[in-house]
């Protein structure tokens, strides 16, 4: 084996290269896809998403391999024209690969897939691509020229987050390969990595635009006392992430905590986005008493930096607010390519990008949180609650977004609705914390002049983001 990989050294560094570069979009709205994925996931470059549309602006503005895709993922055909236009082969589960989804022939396309685009850039004789994928993995052949299956207990190395936390430095030997991220991070939350702010192994990183000038040239702004937002003295740095608020039903507090959390950062430039449209506007407004203009309707004039600034009311020097429109009329109009968009412009200018959303399950809210890096799950301490948001989180949510549950207006008096080992099992994670019912919230509806800052009763929300939003 050490004889052959000697002799093939150049061949394996290519086949070596082309696996990390190698990105591959999975689609599906069934949760068991995403599960299915489990023992292959570290191995590949996959970026995981849910709806059509981020389907699509992935393929605009990201380099695209392959793509697998369900069913249930609407406008199919759109997707496949539009992937054939950019010569991208589409595999849909269920047609052209297995239901459910099998990692061995999976991983056969996959190998197929490399083993072309290889034969493309150079003419050379066929390649057994098994064989050394199998060598580039270091596990032993099952027998010469079939495609390798990736051991439940292979190391990662894939660039992994939306989907979305970067490689484990002391788990991953190939980490420095997979710090060679793409020189545009338009779609950082997008993508299964995300670029990490100030972090400069890689010299050529761009964010783009006024963003980078603002942020990248100077890691004064990216560092700063977490005293300032979080009362202990460390020296932080901080990733850019896209924050998204959720819950299973209204009445829960999540917007209360979107607004907390967005007033925590006092040194990053943070953007509040408020999704929850409603006649009337939505209650962010309401809650910091501010006017109902500027709102979201200012963005959609221009989709640019300086409609941007026209849509936002700042509330401090750090923090700004943008309302959802006044009018359920207005709101119709919106779409999920404006989120996008807006993401896409806000990025050049906010380090943190707050989502608070309505509870409502549909392709709009899919691909809001097919852009989130972190998802906080907000429920009360009800039964109903509990029990609705584990159905979402089960059919709805990827295993490998970085998620929070929190469970908010929590009142021991009122008995073991749900055990925490309970909670653990139910949700697949570990990331949660207990928000106790306090009397200073309760019943109160204006917030315009309330000192997040001074409110302990949070720390514990704000201890867990502060974690996953720190540079390792």
């Amino acid at each position: 084996m050490h004889k052959f990989y000697n002799t093939e050294r150049n061949i394996d560094k290519e086949i070596k290269k082309e696996i990390i570069s190698f990105n591959v979009i999975i689609a599906d709205q069934d949760i068991e896809t995403f599960e299915k994925l489990s023992r292959i996931k570290s191995n590949y470059n996959f970026i995981n998403l849910s709806s059509d549309f981020a389907v699509s602006f992935v393929m605009e503005y990201e380099k695209v391999d392959a793509i697998i895709i369900g069913k249930k993922i609407s406008n199919l055909d759109k997707i496949k024209e539009k992937a054939r236009r950019k010569k991208i082969n589409v595999y849909v589960i269920g047609k052209d690969i297995k239901f459910p989804l099998d990692e061995e022939e999976l991983e056969k396309v996959l190998a197929k897939e490399i083993d072309s685009k290889i034969r493309k850039k150079k003419d050379r004789s066929k390649l057994s691509i098994g064989r050394y994928i199998n060598i580039f993995f270091k596990r032993k052949l099952e027998r010469a020229g079939t495609p390798a299956k990736i051991s439940s207990n292979s190391k990662v190395v894939s660039k992994t987050s939306k989907n979305l936390t970067p490689p484990d430095n002391k788990n991953n030997k190939n980490n420095k390969e997979n710090k060679k991220i793409d020189s545009t991070c338009k779609l950082n939350s997008i993508r299964e990595y995300s670029c990490k702010i100030g972090e400069n192994e890689n010299k050529n990183l761009s964010i783009g635009g006024d963003f980078e000038k603002e942020v990248s040239s100077s890691r004064e702004k990216l560092e700063f006392k977490s005293s300032d937002c979080f009362n202990n003295g460390a020296v932080k740095a901080i990733k850019q992430k896209v924050i998204v608020f959720t819950k299973a039903k209204g009445g829960v507090g999540s917007t209360i905590l979107s607004i907390f959390l967005s007033c925590m950062f006092v040194k990053m430039k943070t953007l509040l986005v408020d999704l929850n449209f409603s006649e009337g506007g939505g209650d962010i407004g309401y809650y910091l008493d501010i006017p109902k203009t500027p709102n979201m309707m200012n963005f959609m004039d221009g989709y640019s930096r300086s409609s941007m600034d026209n849509s936002i009311f700042n509330l401090r020097n750090s923090l700004d607010i943008m309302q959802s429109p006044p009018t359920y009329e207005q709101a119709r109009k919106i779409e999920l390519q404006d989120i996008y968009g807006l993401v896409d412009v806000a990025r050049k200018k906010y380090h943190l990008i707050i989502f608070d959303l309505p509870n409502q399950v549909n392709d709009f809210w899919l691909g809001v949180v097919d852009l989130a890096d972190l998802l906080i799950m907000v429920s009360d301490y009800t039964l109903g609650s509990i029990g609705r948001l584990i159905s979402i989180n089960n059919k709805f949510v990827y295993s490998d977004l970085e998620k929070i549950l929190v469970i908010n207006k929590y009142d021991g008096s009122n008995g073991s609705v749900v055990s925490r080992d309970q909670l653990r099992q139910f949700f697949g994670l570990n990331k949660f914390v207990y928000l106790d019912e306090t009397k200073m919230l309760r019943g109160r509806s204006d917030f315009s002049n309330f000192d997040f800052g001074n409110f302990q009763n949070f720390n514990n929300l704000t201890d867990k983001v502060l974690d996953l939003l720190t540079c390792d």
